[in-house]
């Protein structure tokens, strides 16, 4: 029975010994050619999850890419502020 225990004991996670793992939640999804970099997404992100990319889509427009996905909470207000339908959010599993 001892042994048991132990093993019980090991899996429960202690937050002050065991950091929770950084992996994303949500997956952020973009099309950049749909993309015409006004920047909604950028700005209505409660988290700061969205960064304006360095690359360009076939226009010439700067799309957002996803600099820190494992900060997001899956609120998808950049999906509902998109004018053009760029970008949306699903679950990561």
């Amino acid at each position: 029975m001892g042994s048991r225990l132990g093993v019980a004991q090991a899996l429960i996670e202690d937050p002050e010994t065991d950091p929770p793992e950084r992996h994303p939640r949500f997956r952020i999804v973009v099309i950049p050619e749909r993309c015409k970099e006004c920047g909604l997404c950028i700005h209505v992100c409660p988290k700061n999850v969205l960064e304006k990319g360095t690359k360009a889509n076939t226009r010439g427009y700067r799309y957002p890419v996803p600099a820190r996905p494992e900060d997001c909470v899956g609120c998808r207000l950049c999906e509902f502020n998109c004018p053009d339908f760029a970008i949306y959010v699903v679950p990561a599993r």
